[in-house]
């Protein structure tokens, strides 16, 4: 599923707010590929949060999200630092 403009930028948006800033939004997979058609969206931040606290931000972000009408097959990845 490739992204518009419009709607990179709401993601970006509201991952930036429900992650405080993160420092890295990476998409990747097909949804950076204008060719393209179907499947999810694939999104890797870093985030200094527990396994529990990115859950709930992840829940939290997706619930916002679909209070916008935004109903996206989202999969959101963390990166830690510790990890790489």
């Amino acid at each position: 599923m490739y992204l518009s403009d419009k709607l990179r930028n709401q993601l970006r948006d509201a991952i930036q707010h429900h992650f405080d800033a993160p420092k890295e939004i990476i998409l990747f997979g097909s949804s950076v590929n204008p060719d393209s058609r179907g499947g999810d969206i694939d999104i890797a931040l870093s985030s200094h949060y527990d396994r529990s606290q990115f859950r709930q931000r992840k829940a939290a972000l997706l619930a916002a999200l679909l209070q916008q009408d935004i109903e996206l097959p989202l999969d959101l990845l963390q990166l830690q630092a510790r990890c790489w």
